[in-house]
Parts: structure tokens; C-alpha cells; sequence
């Protein structure tokens, strides 16, 4: 759990402050910017990959559950 934190803060340091006002996983996470991430912050590509494919799989959910609720009534 300590090492996940670790992870998180690193990347989330690693980012310029454009891209942490408007996370979108797929923007953040492309090769490019993963290599960009390790190179800053010494993570291994791997475990910014697993990262960000647990970040995008937590973000869909939640999209899901949102759809899920639906809209909500207006009085």
C-alpha cells in the first residue's frame, strides 16, 4: 500500500499543472508520456503502465455507476 501511494505521488508531481487540472487517462498515459514519467520521477515503465490501466478501469466504473443512477428528478 506504501509503495502504491509512492507511485501515485510521483506521477502526480511528474505532471504539469495543466495535465493534473484535467486528468484525462488517456492523454496522460501515452507512451510518450509514460517514458516522460519514468525518466522524472525513476518508476519503472511497468508500474506506471499497471498504474494507469488501474486508474482508467476505476475512472470507467465510476462512469458506469453514474450512468447506472441516471439522471436526477427535478421538482
Amino acid at each position: 500500500m506504501e509503495r502504491q501511494r509512492k507511485i501515485i505521488l510521483l506521477i502526480f508531481y511528474a505532471l504539469t499543472e495543466e495535465e493534473r487540472e484535467d486528468p484525462d487517462p488517456l492523454a496522460l498515459f501515452n507512451r510518450e508520456k509514460i517514458k516522460e514519467i519514468s525518466n522524472k520521477t525513476n518508476l519503472e515503465e511497468k508500474e506506471i503502465e499497471v498504474f494507469r490501466d488501474i486508474y482508467i478501469k476505476n475512472t470507467i466504473d465510476l462512469v458506469k455507476i453514474m450512468k447506472l443512477l441516471g439522471p436526477k428528478n427535478k421538482c
